[in-house]
């Protein structure tokens, strides 16, 4: 979930085929349902915005179409702070075509689909204890947190622990990405990744698999089997064949073999 703000300063004193340009790239973007723009009304003073109209070609209607259908806000921040202000707890960032002037970290400036990737990976170095709670869905899209273990990650604090489980989901979530036919493949993962995934023994399912039961989105429970080995942590998930995402059930110390 992303909060970007059309931010009027990147857009001013830009020749018309920059303003063009700047536009078309900024409609290329792929985003999310739950990746919203925001602009204030004061864009369309610009003297581009209404050049789009003067010269209304159809090329032109669909860059003032792009610009009519971003979401309204009576707010007009100018820098990240008013902009977290606005949206607490939320990952924020600026949208626009020239950045280069402003003191604004430009890794929380989007001017192309590019841009918009590197600012989500960018995400995951201000990942900490405090905020995964709202940068989660940012930071690992293709995951998701069961029953108690967002909060079982929170408890490590930003030590050795936190940091080598979210470098180990970020890689997960990375090949997950790319996953887009068939069943989930631990062995491909562990071949192509740097993830050692691993199912339990037969003698320990037969003894404890109860220990490894966790509850589901849904509402229901299910065995989570296969883990991650972080010493003597483990990361337990189960995939979801259907929506091509990964869940993780429990992340703590070794359960009972």
């Amino acid at each position: 979930m992303t909060r970007l703000f059309l931010l009027e300063e990147s857009m001013q004193n830009l020749k018309f085929d920059e303003f063009q340009k700047g536009l078309d790239d900024l409609i290329l973007i792929d985003k999310e349902e739950n990746d919203i723009f925001y602009k204030n009304n004061s864009i369309n003073l610009l003297e581009n915005y209404s050049e789009l109209y003067q010269n209304y070609s159809q090329e032109n209607q669909f860059r003032a179409t792009f610009l009519e259908q971003i979401e309204r806000s009576d707010s007009n921040p100018k820098s990240l702070d008013e902009l977290s202000e606005i949206f607490p707890n939320t990952a924020v960032g600026f949208l626009g075509i020239n950045f280069p002037q402003l003191e604004i970290d430009k890794n929380l400036c989007v001017e192309n689909d590019d841009k918009f990737k590197e600012f989500k990976k960018y995400h995951l170095v201000l990942l900490n204890h405090s905020n995964i709670s709202f940068l989660k869905e940012i930071c690992f899209p293709n995951i998701i947190f069961c029953d108690n273990s967002e909060q079982q990650l929170k408890l490590f604090g930003n030590g050795q622990y936190f940091q080598q489980c979210v470098e180990q989901l970020s890689i997960l979530n990375e090949y997950v990405q790319n996953w887009s036919e068939g069943n989930f493949n631990y062995q491909d993962l562990n071949n192509s990744t740097a993830i050692t995934l691993s199912p339990e023994s037969v003698t320990t399912m037969n003894k404890f698999s109860q220990d490894r039961i966790f509850s589901l989105p849904d509402g229901g429970t299910d065995i989570f089997e296969l883990h991650i080995k972080l010493g003597n942590i483990r990361i337990h998930i189960l995939e979801d064949n259907a929506s091509k995402k990964i869940m993780v059930g429990y992340i703590g110390k070794h359960l009972p073999i």
